[in-house]
């Protein structure tokens, strides 16, 4: 029998994202509050970030970026996440905010990154300067945001952590087996679902559900390379 579908596998990816956090919410006057999360497309970035915001409801705010995203509704969409009224006047929104994440204080994830326009990104940059540390930031995108992100010295600088979401290990395939799976996966299956699947999380869960699938359908408690052949033909 399949697993609980609520389960959330903590990869590796999973809690180095979660220490980035960590550290960004605790550290000092003067040293820089905001992150970088990036990496290809499939590795679980996104639903790293909403597991994140829900495991820390009332200190975290999720955004997703919109590529037609302005600043006034960037500023908008958090305000409404702040629980605020947005006003009409940017200035006064911004205003707005701001006083809000000094008097209680949020971690602000923005994914997408990649779809940001610049002069949307100096807002972001503005409002994390206008908190004082109040708002440290992670923004989350794809392979190439680090290097497009390179080019804005002013917003990198502030970057504390830049971290890659890598490829699945066989430890992260055997953990996401253990959580999500009702039979176990020999050691020679989780090394040929990490190489079919190239590591990527979203890949590896569909070849490991029809192998589970094969599995029980054979009255085995474990997936064995027999299952692998009959899931492959």
């Amino acid at each position: 029998m399949t697993r609980d579908k609520g389960v959330f596998v903590k990869t590796g990816n999973v809690q180095a994202f979660a220490q980035v956090a960590k550290d960004l919410m605790e550290v000092t006057a003067g040293v820089p509050g905001m992150g970088l999360v990036y990496g290809k497309r499939g590795l679980g970035k996104t639903r790293t970030a909403l597991w994140y915001t829900a495991q820390n409801n009332g200190k975290t705010v999720y955004l997703r970026a919109k590529r037609k995203w302005t600043a006034m509704w960037m500023l908008e969409e958090l305000a409404i996440e702040l629980v605020l009224t947005p006003t009409r006047r940017i200035q006064t929104l911004f205003s707005d905010i701001s006083a809000s994440l000094l008097l209680n204080p949020r971690l602000i994830l923005i994914d997408e990154t990649d779809q940001i326009a610049p002069d949307v990104l100096e807002t972001i940059r503005d409002l994390y300067d206008e908190c004082q540390g109040s708002a440290p930031m992670i923004l989350i995108g794809m392979d190439g945001i680090a290097r497009k992100l390179a080019r804005f010295a002013a917003l990198y600088d502030r970057f504390l952590h830049v971290l890659e979401f890598r490829s699945l290990t066989d430890d992260d395939i055997r953990l996401a087996a253990q959580g999500l799976l009702g039979v176990k996966l020999a050691d020679d299956v989780i090394r040929h679902v990490r190489g079919l699947t190239d590591g990527n999380f979203r890949k590896s869960i569909v070849v490991m559900k029809g192998l589970e699938k094969l599995a029980i359908t054979n009255g085995a408690k474990q997936v064995t390379m027999t299952e692998v052949g009959q899931w492959t033909k």
